[in-house]
């Protein structure tokens, strides 16, 4: 990738207030670099906008998915309405690549990621790197991956899905948007932390996890970026799935997710031992 290609960095938020700081920050920093344009999106009619301190903000709703024709049936509840989440994030990706089409990457990055570094350094020594997708916790695939039941092969072939990854931050090539829409409109489906490494997978194109210490990282980015690994779909390390951090650590240079005010943590806190006390109550107490 030169450092002349046309790169968007999307910010990820229904709602920038919430994360004003972050977002002035990372408009301070991205400034730096003349060949990146720095947007704001988020998926639902909350704080319906055109702009945010000055940036372009994009909201998109269900109408407007649906107007994506390439979606497959499993997109849809038994009721017939759009599901959004688990593993249909990518809307706000496939959305704003229907939007803006010209750019050459596109970097995705959700409002509780928190980089200790300056983004526009991470961004510019990331430019040396060509692979179609840029990822964390790049994984084997196994069958009882808690959304592999969601997988559909459409027309495709049914070998195997190889990989998974995780996808809070991520850099998307403009190659890697148009056969991931060719191989959706074909019928493929699933969790997009499937699909995508599998759509990769197919066509030959790179993935490459920019960190941590997972199986399949370079000696280049060894622990570098952020720290940690996958185990059985499981993250551990500075940048996870859960529980939330109160705030970034002291690890310099580091990415870490997902960072959220101390109400937010309480409550998934609570909703997790919660979902483990109905588990365990369910299992022995029938």
């Amino acid at each position: 990738m030169s450092n002349t290609a046309k790169v968007a960095f999307v910010y990820l938020t229904n709602n920038p207030s919430k994360t004003r700081k972050n977002v002035k920050k990372l408009k301070q920093q991205l400034s730096k670099l003349d060949n990146v344009e720095l947007f704001i999106c988020g998926y639902g009619t909350r704080a319906a906008q055109t702009e945010f301190e000055g940036i372009p903000f994009y909201t998109w709703d269900e109408t407007q998915a649906l107007g994506l024709e390439f979606l497959s049936k499993h997109r849809f509840d038994s009721s017939g309405k759009l599901i959004f989440i688990p593993g249909n994030a990518d809307y706000n990706h496939l959305l704003f690549y229907r939007q803006h089409s010209e750019f050459d990457y596109y970097y995705f990055c959700e409002d509780d990621v928190v980089y200790t570094g300056c983004m526009s350094e991470l961004v510019t020594e990331l430019q040396t790197q060509d692979a179609a997708l840029l990822c964390t916790h790049k994984a084997r695939s196994f069958a009882d991956w808690k959304y592999a039941n969601m997988f559909v092969f459409g027309e495709y072939n049914s070998d195997l899905p190889k990989y998974l990854a995780f996808l809070p931050f991520n850099r998307i090539s403009n190659e890697a948007f148009k056969s991931i829409i060719h191989a959706y409109s074909k019928g493929l489906g699933g969790h997009f932390e499937m699909t995508y490494p599998y759509i990769m997978q197919t066509e030959g194109l790179e993935i490459l996890d920019i960190g941590g210490s997972g199986e399949f990282v370079t000696s280049e980015f060894r622990d570098k970026h952020y720290l940690g690994y996958s185990q059985n779909g499981q993250q551990f390390g500075t940048f996870i799935c859960n529980p939330a951090f109160f705030a970034a650590g002291t690890q310099t240079n580091c990415l870490y997710h997902p960072v959220k005010a101390p109400k937010e943590v309480l409550f998934t806190r609570w909703r997790r031992l919660r979902s483990i006390f109905d588990y365990y109550r369910s299992k022995f107490f029938k």
